[in-house]
């Protein structure tokens, strides 16, 4: 995986993730935030999850995110 500057707490996070079971997807530099794609949620991250419902080509999904230690967290439902 490319390296991607990020701050401590992000560095942290990511750590945390990848030890418990989030299996991550993938990590994006955005202007306002890292935004962190994973395949199943913490527990902690599936209650703090808003639901957001998305139309791409006709194809409606739904997706999940959560904001933790100023990372933008998403995953599919």
């Amino acid at each position: 995986m490319r390296r991607i500057k990020t701050n401590y707490k992000a560095e942290q996070l990511i750590n945390t993730l990848s030890a418990i079971k989030g299996n991550i997807k993938a990590i994006k530099q955005k202007p306002n935030a890292l935004l962190i794609t994973i395949d199943t949620p913490t527990p902690e991250l599936a209650h703090r999850g808003i639901e957001i419902t998305q139309t791409l080509n006709g194809l409606t999904c739904r997706i999940y995110a959560a904001r933790l230690s100023g990372c933008c967290i998403v995953w599919e439902a």
